[in-house]
């Protein structure tokens, strides 16, 4: 369940941040894979170049007033996720998120 709410939130991030604004057309594939240890899923688009591990931790501390709009869906991957890889392959966004088999 962690492993599918932090897919659907990269996900959704590709979709409204990365890809609005690219050459079209928009492309964005999963691949899920599943061995003894561990299961990941890649999440690949041809948006815009972002590195979600780049970015930092939202401030937590201050009031929802005072707080910046975003960052917590990168935040809650983080949390529910054992690994995050970004790299950049051609004109290719390519996450990978992780999590150990327990």
């Amino acid at each position: 369940m962690k492993l599918a709410l932090a897919l659907e939130e990269a996900v959704a991030n590709a979709i409204n941040h990365s890809l609005p604004g690219a050459p079209p057309p928009p492309s964005l594939a999963v691949r899920l894979g599943i061995d003894v240890d561990s299961v990941a899923a890649e999440i690949i688009d041809n948006g815009r170049p972002f590195d979600p591990t780049g970015v930092p931790d939202p401030d937590l501390t201050s009031s929802l007033e005072e707080r910046q709009l975003g960052g917590l869906g990168l935040h809650l991957i983080r949390e529910l996720m054992d690994g995050i890889e970004y790299r950049r392959s051609g004109n290719m966004n390519i996450l990978r998120l992780y999590k150990a088999r327990r």
